[in-house]
């Protein structure tokens, strides 16, 4: 038997699994790792040490911690009689300090800084240099969590320092700002002394609380003081208030016109000092409404336009009932829309639009029909134009007579087709005139009756006589007592006939003869006729064989000056729309009259001048009026102004048969066009009656 020596080696003991506990700071004691499962051949044990090995003695216990820091928990097996120790291992823990107050500090205390930089720029620079070095702290993973409380509570500090310089920028700022000079003469010593406590108090101020104090002691000590800017406060009170009222700029229409060119005037009759006082604020809601305005006006100016071109268009006619008369309208309107900016053609409905192109097309169509019918118009055209062009019934002579037959014959001579495209207003025109022509063939001098002068009695004739000078005017003749049968009316001629025949008896002032002769104006069925001169004189001589010339030399050389007569030119009756005027030469030294000298001052050429007148004096767009008892016509001047005022309608009131009748014709009417082609210079309102509008009432 031999004995035999057995060895049996120590195991390697095996760990427990150990895992770090990594958090964040809260106040409270944690373990640093958690151990799941259990050691195999011994007993775990824990000590806390760096990062080269334990510094403290291993123990049983899981290390704790409740500060934030890096913590090294270093871990072995210490093994049983079987098993041997294991190599310590070390798991690295981090307890991260709580940042979120730091961070929401930085935030706050930066939003600070960007509101006091610009105004506090010391107390800001003062500020950065903490933010920034609260930032180190804050992105230090290392940072313990006393460290993160320091740059908290420096901070808070930093911020709170800076709020007492802004305070006590912004108090002694206020109270600077108060002159002495603004006050009445009385407060300024109260106000002086005011100012030089609270600046005093402010400086010394440590927080901002004893800067409210001190600032609330100035206002209260000032409270009472009375202001000489009290008018100008009131005044940008009121502008303010007005300014305030206004809409913000998104909800300005064009219906706020008048409130904000009301808040800009009130604002623009400020003082510049009144000016100074309204705040940037409230001026710049004044500029943004303004500006807002002027966009919803040209909004509402697109939008009008659009609508003007809609209404144009939608005024025209449906597609199935265009003519060519609806050219022009139809050109207009897309003339019209063509004209349009980008903007505004997008304001019309493709609805609207689709009506202007279905009457463009409609009106191609209607154009080439009126083709077809072209012929047969252009044959009734010219039989109408002759008969247009005769005179209206009443105005009718022998003298029409081959117009008259020349219209006629053209008429009968049209188609059937043609005829009907004819009036019955024209073809009773010709009617009319054809009876009136007949009418006045059998309507001749010789069926009249007639009288002279011999056949007047004493009562029937006009008195004259020669007159003493007395230097006031005095009647020539006297009127007839009574007009003999057939007679209408005396008319009387201060040159002898030849000049303006007048209704009214001849007046006369000045020394010298006087020619006079007389018309017996008949009616329709007697012949007027007219006596021989008479001689009247005023201061005169009793030769009655005397000429004017013979008379006047007797006195001639006593008062002239140069040996003959000066004449001049003397108006002794002013003319009027409907009563002529009469202008004679008289000699400016005797005041003798010139035989033969009146000259009419035409009635009817001042009737024309001032229609004329009254249409260049029109506005573009409006209406000319004019009224006449006498005139039944008008020259071709005043046709001639209304083509150049296409926006004006002339309205003539005058008197035809008794009755009051009104002409209208337009500016812009294309038969007043046609009818300046023709060469005639009068043109009768019975006639233009027949082209343009007219009433009877």
């Amino acid at each position: 038997t031999k004995e035999v020596t057995v060895t049996i080696n120590k195991a390697n003991a095996v760990p427990a699994t150990v895992t770090a506990n990594n958090r964040t700071y809260d106040g409270t004691e944690k373990p640093l790792v958690t151990v799941t499962g259990t050691p195999t051949g011994g007993e775990m044990q824990y000590a806390l040490g760096t990062a080269t090995g334990a510094t403290q003695p291993y123990t049983t216990s899981i290390p704790t911690a409740t500060n934030a820091g890096t913590y090294y928990v270093w871990y072995k097996v210490v093994g049983d009689e079987n098993h041997n120790d294991t190599v310590p291992a070390c798991i690295v823990v981090k307890v991260a300090p709580d940042k979120t107050e730091l961070g929401n500090a930085i935030a706050e205390a930066e939003t600070y800084y960007e509101n006091i930089k610009d105004k506090e720029p010391n107390a800001a620079a003062v500020l950065l240099e903490v933010i920034n070095k609260a930032k180190t702290v804050n992105n230090n993973d290392d940072a313990v969590q006393s460290d993160v409380e320091d740059a908290i509570t420096e901070l808070k500090e930093a911020v709170t320092a800076a709020e007492l310089a802004e305070a006590k920028t912004e108090a002694i700022r206020e109270v600077e700002a108060v002159s002495a000079t603004d006050y009445v003469a009385k407060d300024q010593q109260s106000v002086t002394a005011a100012k030089e406590t609270a600046l005093a108090a402010i400086k010394a101020a440590t927080t901002k609380a004893e800067v409210e104090t001190a600032l609330n002691a100035f206002r209260a000590a000032i409270e009472n003081c009375t202001t000489q800017a009290e008018s100008d406060r009131k005044a940008v009170d009121e502008v303010t208030k007005k300014i305030n009222a206004l809409l913000e700029a998104g909800g300005v229409t064009t219906a706020d016109k008048g409130a904000i060119e009301e808040a800009r005037k009130a604002y623009d009759d400020l003082t510049e000092g009144q000016k100074a006082k309204i705040s940037e604020e409230t001026l710049k809601k004044l500029t943004d409404a303004e500006k807002a305005l002027e966009k919803a006006e040209k909004d509402a100016s697109d939008q009008k336009a659009a609508d003007e071109i809609t209404k144009k268009i939608n005024a025209l006619s449906e597609a199935d009932g265009v003519t060519t008369a609806d050219k022009e309208a139809i050109e207009e309107a897309r003339k019209a829309y063509d004209d349009l900016t980008e903007e505004q053609k997008a304001k019309v409905s493709e609805e609207t639009l689709k009506k202007l192109t279905d009457a463009e097309k409609a009106l191609e169509e209607a154009e080439q029909q009126e083709e077809k019918d072209a012929s047969d118009q252009k044959a009734a055209d010219e039989v109408t134009k002759k008969i247009n062009a005769l005179p209206e019934a009443d105005g009718v002579t022998t003298a029409d007579k081959e117009a008259i037959e020349e219209a006629r014959k053209a008429y009968n001579d049209l188609t059937e087709e043609e005829k009907a495209i004819v009036s019955e207003e024209m073809l009773k025109k010709l009617t009319d005139a054809e009876k009136a022509l007949e009418k006045t063939e059998t309507d001749t001098p010789e069926s009249r009756k007639g009288m002279a002068e011999d056949d007047l009695t004493d009562a029937q004739k006009v008195v004259a006589g020669d007159l003493d000078y007395t230097g006031k005017a005095m009647a020539l003749v006297s009127a007839p007592q009574e007009l003999p049968e057939g007679y209408d009316k005396v008319q009387y001629s201060v040159t002898g006939g030849e000049g303006t025949w007048t209704d009214d008896i001849p007046f006369a002032t000045e020394e010298g003869a006087y020619w006079i002769k007389v018309k017996y104006v008949g009616d329709e069925t007697h012949e007027s006729f007219e006596t021989a001169e008479i001689i009247v004189r005023i201061g005169g001589s009793d030769d009655d064989e005397m000429t004017p010339e013979e008379r006047h030399n007797l006195e001639y050389a006593k008062q002239h000056p140069h040996g003959q007569h000066t004449w001049i030119q003397k108006i002794v009756k002013d003319p009027t729309g409907e009563v002529d005027g009469i202008m004679i030469n008289v000699c400016q030294y005797c005041g003798f009259v010139e035989h033969d000298s009146e000259q009419e001052i035409s009635a009817y050429g001042v009737f024309n001048a001032k229609t004329v007148t009254a249409i260049q004096n029109s506005p573009e767009v409006g209406a000319a009026e004019m009224e006449t008892k006498r005139w039944i016509s008008v020259h071709r001047k005043v046709l001639e102004a209304l083509v150049q005022k296409p926006g004006v309608t002339l309205e003539i009131h005058y008197l035809y048969e008794g009755k009051h009748c009104v002409l209208r014709i337009s500016g812009n009417d294309p038969l007043l066009a046609e009818l300046l082609q023709m060469e005639d210079m009068y043109f009768g309102f019975r006639y233009l009656g027949t082209m343009f509008e007219t009433i009877e009432e």
